[in-house]
């Protein structure tokens, strides 16, 4: 059968990793037919290896950049719904259910969930769910959907619409599509939706770099269209 969803995960150098995002995707108690594909970018390690252990869906992205990783998956996918998330991301097991089912509402174009650090310390624990969400929800409110990368999920044929993601970006091409297809239709932030992601970048950057950063980052892609030129790979 052809699947509903595909759920794209673009990956370098995540051996560490990937095994258990794939795990937590494939323990998914979605009931409709789904696919994941990976888009490596050129890993030197044995991330591909690891990867076809347990998908079909294996395939090399000569690009580089997060965007062109994303974008490159989405040329393998044939379901209706494409589903983002990263390589160092564990999903609960209705993660897919509650996401596909804000697509019953055919003006949805696409929808967005929230994250939880593993593992937090004790400052870390700022950025618990809870706090994450409400963030996101002031942001939704405001108009400005800031949806992140491990946790997306558009409607296929507006995401072709819009000619998928920017690819030259390098952080950001998560809004900046959010922000293109909100001319489409309803795109929409759903907290029931989360997944539990990696704190490395906030423990190799520091909080206060890692916030500084991402808030900066957030305004200009909304109000001058533009993101940092730099993001570093931390593994």
């Amino acid at each position: 059968m052809k699947p509903l969803v595909s759920v794209v995960i673009p990956t370098y150098n995540e051996e560490k990793n990937i095994a258990r995002t794939l795990e937590s995707i494939l323990s998914q108690e979605f009931k409709q037919p789904f696919e994941i594909i990976v888009a490596d970018g050129e890993s030197t390690d044995n991330t591909r290896e690891i990867a076809k252990k347990y998908i079909k869906g294996v395939y090399k992205e000569i690009k580089h950049t997060i965007a062109s990783g994303r974008q490159a998956g989405c040329g393998h996918a044939v379901g209706e719904i494409l589903v983002f998330t990263d390589a160092d991301t564990i999903a609960p097991k209705d993660w897919l259910a509650i996401m596909a089912n804000r697509f019953n509402d055919p003006n949805v174009v696409a929808v967005y969930g929230t994250a939880e650090v593993a593992n937090p310390t004790f400052l870390e624990k700022l950025f618990a769910r809870p706090a994450f969400s409400s963030y996101l929800w002031i942001l939704a409110v405001l108009g400005m959907p800031s949806g992140a990368g491990f946790n997306i999920a558009v409607r296929k044929k507006d995401f072709d619409a819009v000619k998928g993601f920017k690819t030259e970006l390098v952080t950001a091409e998560d809004i900046e599509l959010l922000k293109k297809l909100k001319k489409r239709g309803k795109v929409v932030f759903e907290p029931k939706s989360f997944v539990t992601i990696s704190p490395r970048r906030i423990r190799a950057w520091g909080l206060l770099k890692f916030t500084a950063f991402h808030v900066k980052n957030l305004f200009e892609i909304h109000f001058l269209g533009k993101s940092e030129k730099e993001y570093e790979r931390i593994r």
